[in-house]
């Protein structure tokens, strides 16, 4: 007879299993598309066991031995098989807690014995349902909010994570005794007498909430990258108007030199050589200014190639660029300018016999591309190592700053509809790029 019954039940039992394993892999997935998960094995199976347990803990009213260990070891989880700052952690941690326990508690305490068979699969529908709902609404990939955004975000998920506490723990066992007798014949829950709707009100505020605060993050992230793209456009202007206050100066010594010429030419012998030694004393070289059809690229070459020569670093380019580009003068000084800082900035560590930089340019069939390429260290191959963002490659102590200048190249790429990538083989780091025009 037990025999029997237990191979009757042995396919809800799978079909049990089958429903616990897709809703923790659903909740892993869902908190991979909202924080960076390490990349190493056991963090990875430890936080996919964290989501299964925290999924699929039954919640009931007033039941303190649940809910207080799945929740803290969800978080603790969190935080050491993630990446980011502790806020991002625990605002996120907290914002998927309070969607989670919530319907795990609408379920277990609010729903008849009838479907207790079917509990696991509503779990997995609710798990498949609130990845498919970060993965649509979600913010983007390399949005990053300030640390004053995730207090703000963390403060927002203190009320339908204080509703689920409140809830669960504040209620008491003297209820509980006093709900049955009233004259509940099946035990469902604790709130099927007046409060019974208050409660279920409470939960599902606390449950839709997690839209609520996924938009949050969205809004923020966007109002994140909107400063970080005026931040990164004033820059480019700043820079835009050096170099053309640069160029400028080069052409007026051009023009200078001229006149300095025709003096020489009238001197006394006695007078030349003093002259001359003066001239050398007070003016840099003067090198080509002309490299391509825009003019644009022309000036940041030009003051480019003659920091690259006081440094010492073989300069070799090719560019087919027939006529002025039709982008954005400042966008095309941060695109040069910026690929050209990091690679001279690279070349400054190596031994002066191994500093070059090769540049390829050219404007052919309505896109743009671009090409620089430099040798580095062993250092700066170690740092693209650790990080594995592909993003920057420095050496220097504050390698997050330094990594300013990609990230400028990448915003602008991104605004012109282009694709930005980075290449590191044999110790040569590339950075390629091609913009629709």
């Amino acid at each position: 007879m037990v025999i029997e019954m237990a191979i009757s039940s042995m396919p809800f039992l799978i079909f049990g299993l089958i429903c616990i394993i897709i809703s923790g892999s659903s909740l892993y997935f869902t908190v991979g598309k909202l924080i960076e998960i390490k990349k190493s094995l056991w963090s990875r199976i430890l936080l996919w066991i964290a989501c299964t347990v925290a999924l699929n803990m039954i919640i009931f009213l007033s039941d303190w031995a649940n809910l207080p260990p799945s929740f803290v070891f969800f978080l603790v989880t969190i935080f050491v098989c993630c990446e980011g700052s502790g806020l991002k952690k625990l605002a996120i941690g907290t914002m998927i807690a309070s969607a989670v326990f919530s319907f795990s508690a609408l379920l277990d305490d609010f729903s008849t014995m009838e479907l207790l068979k079917y509990k696991p699969m509503f779990r997995a529908f609710f798990a498949l349902v609130l990845y498919w709902t970060v993965r649509l609404f979600r913010p983007e990939r390399d949005s990053e909010l300030t640390p004053g955004m995730w207090k703000l975000l963390l403060l927002l998920n203190l009320t339908p994570i204080g509703i689920v506490l409140t809830l669960v723990l504040g209620t008491t066992e003297t209820q509980r005794f006093l709900a049955e007798e009233i004259g509940q014949n099946n035990y469902l829950t604790v709130a099927q007498n007046a409060q019974e709707k208050q409660y279920i009100v409470l939960l599902l505020l606390a449950l839709f909430s997690f839209v609520g605060l996924l938009w949050t993050t969205v809004v923020l992230s966007r109002q994140r990258k909107l400063e970080q793209q005026s931040m990164y456009a004033e820059m480019n202007q700043r820079y835009y108007e050096s170099m053309e206050q640069q160029h400028f100066e080069i052409r007026r010594m051009r023009h200078d030199m001229v006149n300095h010429l025709q003096t020489l030419s009238v001197l006394p012998e006695k007078e030349k050589e003093e002259y001359i030694q003066n001239l050398l004393d007070n003016t840099v070289n003067i090198r080509n200014s002309h490299y391509c059809g825009d003019s644009t690229i022309n000036a940041v070459l030009t003051v480019k190639a003659a920091a690259m020569e006081e440094l010492e670093i073989e300069f070799s380019y090719k560019l087919d660029i027939p006529t002025e580009l039709a982008l954005n003068k400042m966008d095309i000084c941060a695109l040069f300018a910026n690929t050209l800082d990091n690679a001279i900035e690279a070349c400054k560590h190596l031994p002066e016999e191994k500093r070059m930089i090769a540049l390829e340019s050219r404007m052919q069939k309505g896109m743009f591309v671009l090409s620089v390429k430099n040798p580095v260290s062993e250092d700066a191959m170690l740092i693209q190592d650790e990080k594995q963002k592909g993003v920057f490659l420095t050496t220097k102590s504050d390698y997050k700053n330094h990594g300013i200048g990609l990230k400028s190249i990448e915003d602008v790429v991104r605004r012109n509809d282009g694709k930005m990538e980075i290449h590191v083989q044999e110790r040569i780091f590339e950075v390629f790029l091609f913009v629709y025009i």
